[in-house]
């Protein structure tokens, strides 16, 4: 979503609200200005702590959700968390028990 669009919904939940951007801003601890600029789509001029101050003034969620290449992402956290996985020793081990390679000989019975 774009920065024009981000600042229109703002500005309509706001206006269906019935607020006044000085009422969000007193809401939010934050200048008016600061509200006008996010309502305007120059979201690059703000801090992401101002706009999440005047998103719960307004009880907009705003999610941060990174994206890169794609499905590329998942795979390079997968990766990196393979690989921190398998730097620890017993990892997924009950504490004091280690996991070992060996097949058990013991029958179903308890015999061996």
């Amino acid at each position: 979503m774009d920065d024009q669009r981000v600042g229109a919904i703002f500005r309509a939940v706001r206006r269906r609200r019935r607020l006044r951007q000085l009422d969000v801003a007193a809401r939010a601890g934050v200048h008016q200005s600061a509200v006008a600029r996010l309502e305007a789509g120059h979201l690059a001029r703000l801090r992401v702590e101002t706009i999440r101050g005047i998103a719960a003034a307004l009880e907009i969620a705003v999610p941060f959700a990174p994206r890169w290449h794609g499905a590329d992402l998942a795979r390079l956290l997968d990766q990196d968390h393979a690989a921190l996985v398998e730097s620890q020793p017993n990892c997924g081990a009950p504490a004091g028990r280690s996991i070992s390679n060996t097949r058990s000989t013991t029958s179903v019975s308890g015999v061996p």
